[in-house]
């Protein structure tokens, strides 16, 4: 019947939105009363008494567009009868209708309470940002559950005004929730606003969307894609506020995982890493796997931001991308080990993270002062195990366990590679475990459209670069896609990109016409595939 009345909602409205409620009718009676409220579509009111019977329609335009309407509300009358329940309509004609409907449901098992983490969140104040009012009172009510205290705003100006004014009466928030889509100023307008202003640096950020927005990191801490589950809206508040906070205070990120889907086996469990990635889609797959591990994670988007948050953070072990712009993981180990030597600090043990996997790079990595050496795509056991390991281990002793690192159990890099045993397209194993370890849909899906998005753009430099011939950014373009790419699966992506990769580093691009033109055709095949 649900599914009947929502589909029907779906395909009469134009514009607007439909939803759906349900509450408890009575815990004698053990009814549940679920309402379907499609906001833009009105039935006449001479034709409210017969909307439930076969083919009864509201006029011929209407009949045209909207054929068997009746048909299947009259269906979903019948079969609400037996079941011992009554539905009705509530409308005004052009503004919105509300079917509603009662059953009678057996209760279920007495829902287990959260552990006392959500305690943490009890009078946390949090501004709610969204034009859409069914949006705002979603979140308020999940929030409200908590115990966190909510604002509302409905659009960007209306905020500012707001945060003006609280701030002027000593009154701060500690966390705004903002929606991407808002008439007149979006989402990233206001929090550039809010950035600018002195008086809220200390005011948290999250960003909701339908879609992955690129380019909004340095404005937001987290982003969250639509729609919000509760679990997704528990872990990125707690995300936000270890980030404010310091990791490992009383907002534990593994705690809010337990407390949504039962407690795992956390070989790292109390381990603080921090993890330094510029590749976006990249640092979110590690990230996914640190916490499902148990770690706590501090995340540094460049060098210069890992050597300002290093001596802070009272990390226990580094993951270190080899290469980024500006400063890069040797270039940042250095430092780390200059900062190390003047402070009198022992050293720290850093693990290499890199799509290279020659001898050559290895060696480059313990000359920096690196300690061990894991090749993308991470293989999650494997990550596990080389941070216990070198945490185990002196700290300025590189662990090369029997089972070896990934540079002694991987050496896919040779240019002559074949990619007739890799198959075209999605390896679904890979797909299956990166699903696995996100345990929430919605986390495996934002992976998902951080790299469509990343993929496209990366493509087009790409192609730019390779159109010029210029060697040194189209290695630096196809080494970024080809570590992503296979973190998704897509492993004959990613060795056509690295056969390109290593012509471009030997500063030539001759008879590589081949490979470019397999590499757009794969590109392709892989976005159809991995499309949501």
């Amino acid at each position: 019947v649900l599914i009947n009345l929502v589909s029907n909602a779906v395909k009469f409205t134009e514009e607007g939105e439909v939803v759906v409620a349900a509450e408890l009718g009575s815990v004698t009676n053990e009814t549940v009363e679920i309402t379907v409220q499609v906001a833009s579509t009105g039935t006449p009111e001479d034709l409210m008494g017969c909307v439930f019977n076969t083919y009864s329609q509201a006029g011929s335009a209407t009949t045209s567009k909207f054929d068997g309407k009746s048909l299947g509300l009259t269906i979903s009358q019948e079969l609400i009868k037996r079941m011992g329940g009554v539905i009705s309509l509530e409308s005004k004609s052009d503004e919105s209708s509300i079917f509603s409907f009662s059953v009678t449901l057996p209760k279920g098992e007495q829902i287990k309470p959260w552990p006392e983490i959500t305690e943490n969140l009890r009078n946390l104040k949090v501004l709610i940002v969204d034009n859409n009012q069914t949006n705002q009172s979603y979140l308020n009510r999940m929030l409200a559950d908590w115990g966190v205290e909510c604002h509302l705003c409905s659009s960007g100006n209306e905020a500012l005004t707001y945060l003006d004014q609280s701030a002027e009466q000593g009154h701060q928030f500690d966390l705004a929730i903002i929606d991407y889509t808002m008439p007149e100023m979006d989402g990233v307008a206001l929090a550039s606003c809010i950035r600018r202003d002195q008086k809220f640096y200390k005011l948290a950020l999250i960003l909701m969307s339908t879609i992955y927005q690129e380019n909004v990191e340095g404005c937001f801490d987290e982003v969250m894609i639509k729609p919000i589950r509760k679990k997704t809206l528990l872990s990125n508040i707690m995300d936000t506020m270890d980030k404010q906070k310091g990791v490992g205070g009383e907002f534990s990120t593994q705690a809010a995982d337990d407390a949504t889907t039962g407690t795992t086996e956390k070989i790292l469990n109390g381990v603080i890493v921090l993890l330094v990635e510029d590749n976006f889609a990249n640092q979110k797959v590690a990230l996914t796997m640190l916490k499902h591990l148990g770690a706590e994670v501090v995340v540094a988007s460049s060098g210069e931001e890992a050597i300002e948050k290093f001596p802070e953070c009272s990390a226990n072990i580094i993951l270190m991308d080899c290469q980024m712009p500006g400063m890069d993981g040797y270039q940042t180990t250095g430092m780390v080990r200059a900062m190390e030597k003047e402070s009198g600090q022992p050293e720290i043990p850093i693990i290499a993270l890199t799509a290279n996997a020659m001898p050559e790079d290895r060696q480059l990595c313990l000359d920096s002062g690196m300690n061990d050496y894991i090749t993308k795509p991470i293989e999650y056991n494997l990550l596990g195990k080389t941070i216990i390991n070198n945490l185990q281990s002196a700290p300025n002793t590189p662990s090369m366990n029997e089972e070896g690192s990934a540079v002694d159990t991987q050496d896919n890099s040779t240019e002559n590679a074949q990619l007739d045993e890799i198959g075209s397209g999605i390896d679904y194993e890979t797909l299956s475990q990166l699903k696995n370890i996100c345990e929430d849909v919605s986390l495996y899906e934002q992976i998902i459209s951080i790299f469509l998005v990343e993929a496209k753009n990366l493509m087009a430099d790409l192609d730019r670069a390779y159109q010029s011939k210029d060697c040194p950014m189209v290695e630096k373009a196809a080494h970024s896609l080809k570590s992503s790419s296979r973190n998704v699966g897509a492993k004959a992506l990613g060795q056509l990109l690295e056969n390109l990769e290593l012509r471009a580093k030997k500063n030539t691009l001759e008879n590589m016409d081949v490979v470019f033109s397999a590499i757009g055709t794969e590109y392709q095949i892989v976005a159809s595939k991995l499309q949501l």
